[in-house]
């Protein structure tokens, strides 16, 4: 058995490409959040398969997934400032 995270089956090719679709529409903040939400659905190992999939740090996920237990650390702005 190899060491690390366990790998999960992947999603079929046409639903990772919409992820990867939508992830690259999104602001930074709606990022964190829909791969939060997407790896709540995944069994263990969905968080490393997410930051994979769409080349992102898994603390970004985490943070999101943070987020999502406790909405009132969701900033309410939704974008940096301009030269930020």
């Amino acid at each position: 058995m190899e060491p690390g995270p366990k790998k999960i089956r992947s999603c079929p090719v046409k639903v990772e490409q919409q992820i990867i679709t939508v992830y690259n529409l999104l602001s930074e903040k709606d990022k964190r959040l829909y791969l939060a939400v997407e790896a709540v659905k995944l069994p263990r190992g969905g968080i490393s398969y997410l930051s994979t999939l769409v080349n992102c740090s898994r603390t970004i996920i985490h943070d999101g997934l943070t987020e999502l237990k406790a909405p009132e650390l969701i900033p309410v702005s939704s974008i940096r400032a301009t030269g930020i």
